[in-house]
């Protein structure tokens, strides 16, 4: 049989905001300026009832809706330097990567942009994961499709909120919550394009050369690597980060360890290299040990139990076979860890780059 590939695709949170009634908040006696207030006001209710319900889709569709008017009231208030406010405006958001929902608030519009930007990329790769898990065997070779694009586009998105949207924050606070650090998001970026890779590798597992499966799912182990690391150095992550992510890390890192370790042997094996092979399955069956002896959660059980197993056994499989035969047949000599020799990671996803929409308006008078 093929070798297998667990796609560990963990379903994130959402940050959640309160309401915020621009079109109160902000002084102005002309009409049509309470009117697109107003109406920019209703589109952030919208996404902020979005939120709280939790659907992909509808989050998007929110986002989608208030992007325009979000821009909008940013360059307006650009344009008119002189406009008053009734109240102050505060933007108050709880963070997906800290356990209790803390709220943290600021007075800047670049808060909320990246804020929103975050719901979207989030909703986008939820919709992706979503996909999957409602995909049958039978319809799994078309509806990856659409997984894989919502990955790639939420990859996009994330790297806009890295690159673009958090350097544009002027004199951004010291202390701040996890997704206002460029190093976060971009290791959620990374777990974006794993998520991608994922599926590209299991799709190709019959297809594809043993030497590109090894780089895939060396680059795979590399974006994985990146994103646990992010959350790890998290300050205070241990009391911060939320129970289930913070159970699922130990899994994504070993088990991406061992299923590149995995393909590594069994390209070595493939070019009668059986002490090499040996080898990479030691490093692996290590990997896994360390998950093996934890004790499983009811929900990553729930979520992973079946593609935790599949790889397990996969592995111990691969290992047996690669070791055994060496060890009995070829008596070639096996290389420590940290001599082996590592494949060149490689990636075949194409971030799909995004860029914000055009103001709705631009002038509040």
């Amino acid at each position: 049989a093929p070798p297998k590939q667990p796609i560990l695709i963990f379903e994130l949170n959402y940050p959640r905001t309160k309401r915020l009634a621009f079109h109160i908040i902000i002084h102005t006696d002309h009409l049509p300026s309470k009117e697109i207030l107003a109406q920019t006001s209703a589109f952030r209710d919208e996404l902020y009832q979005a939120l709280e319900d939790g659907s992909p889709s509808t989050v998007i569709s929110a986002c989608e809706n208030y992007f325009p008017f979000l821009f909008g009231l940013v360059q307006s208030v650009q344009f008119n330097q002189n406009l008053q406010l009734n109240t102050p405006m505060t933007f108050t958001w709880t963070s997906p990567f800290v356990d209790k929902l803390k709220p943290y608030m600021s007075y800047t519009y670049q808060h909320e942009i990246i804020m929103v930007s975050l719901a979207y990329g989030l909703a986008h790769y939820n919709r992706g994961a979503e996909i999957l898990r409602h995909t049958s065997t039978a319809s799994f070779e078309e509806e990856s499709k659409k997984a894989v694009l919502y990955f790639k586009t939420a990859a996009g998105i994330l790297q806009y909120i890295h690159v673009v949207a958090i350097p544009k924050w002027i004199d951004i606070p010291v202390d701040r919550p996890p997704e206002l650090h460029m190093n976060v998001m971009r290791a959620l970026q990374d777990y974006c394009c794993y998520a991608a890779q994922s599926i590209t590798i299991k799709k190709g597992i019959t297809g594809l050369s043993k030497p590109l499966l090894a780089k895939l799912a060396v680059q795979n182990w590399q974006h994985a690597e990146r994103f646990v690391v992010a959350c790890r150095t998290t300050k205070n992550y241990k009391e911060m980060l939320p129970t289930p992510l913070k159970k699922f890390l130990p899994y994504l890192m070993s088990l991406s360890k061992a299923t590149a370790h995995k393909f590594m042997a069994l390209n070595a094996y493939s070019l009668q290299k059986y002490g090499a092979a040996a080898s990479h399955t030691l490093v692996a069956t290590e990997a896994i040990r360390k998950i093996k002896k934890k004790p499983v959660s009811s929900s990553i059980v729930k979520q992973f139990g079946q593609e935790i197993n599949d790889s397990i056994m996969e592995i111990e499989h691969v290992h047996r076979k690669c070791f055994g035969e060496n060890e009995h047949v070829y008596y070639q000599r096996t290389t420590p860890e940290d001599m082996l020799e590592m494949m060149e990671p490689k990636s075949v996803v194409t971030i799909a780059m995004w860029i914000p929409p055009p103001p709705a308006y631009d002038r509040i008078l």
